[in-house]
């Protein structure tokens, strides 16, 4: 009776084994496609709301819904500036290279 009670025990933390590593690749996964307001995308790539709503409006940024209901994909507002940081130093830059980086086309 106890060898397979051993065994059981071996094949219950197989399957929790299993299954903790299907919910940890899910969360990354789930973390990149989550949904965002407007005013959350702006404040993950640290720029003004307006911004924002001018990138969905000329089709640089995709966007879900409608009126206030919008929401962007973190993955995509992300990918939008992927070479801009959050605390990046703008304090030492000047008007033009803040414009470049602003205004580039990707």
């Amino acid at each position: 009776m106890e060898g397979l009670e051993e065994q059981l025990r071996e094949l219950v933390r197989a399957v929790v084994r299993e299954e903790l590593a299907l919910l940890s690749r899910e969360g990354r996964r789930s973390e990149d496609d989550a949904l965002v307001s407007v005013r959350q995308a702006a404040a993950l790539v640290d720029v003004c709301t307006k911004t924002v709503h001018r990138w969905i409006a000329e089709g640089s940024l995709p966007a879900y819904g409608e009126g206030r209901l919008v929401r962007l994909r973190r993955r995509d507002v992300l990918g939008r500036l992927g070479h801009r940081r959050r605390g990046e130093d703008t304090a030492q830059m000047t008007p033009e290279q803040l414009a470049a980086r602003d205004f580039e086309d990707d």
